[in-house]
């Protein structure tokens, strides 16, 4: 959804949350996973977080058929 949604923006590993950065701001708020899972499962209020954030909610309503 984020390569569609917002190109160019970059993904950083932190401890316990990855932080994705585009255009000058950064959303520090998606989370690794139980115990540092490398595939989580990500609820979707994080997405819907992410996507305000970004202001692309109605690309990432589009992308994820909701």
């Amino acid at each position: 959804m984020l390569d569609v949604c917002l190109p160019g923006y970059r993904r950083q590993l932190k401890l316990h949350r990855y932080w994705v950065t585009h255009s000058g701001r950064t959303y520090r708020g998606l989370p690794k996973g139980s115990h540092g899972s490398t595939n989580p499962e990500i609820h979707v209020s994080h997405i819907r977080r992410l996507a305000a954030f970004f202001n692309i909610v109605a690309c990432a309503e589009r992308e994820l058929g909701h």
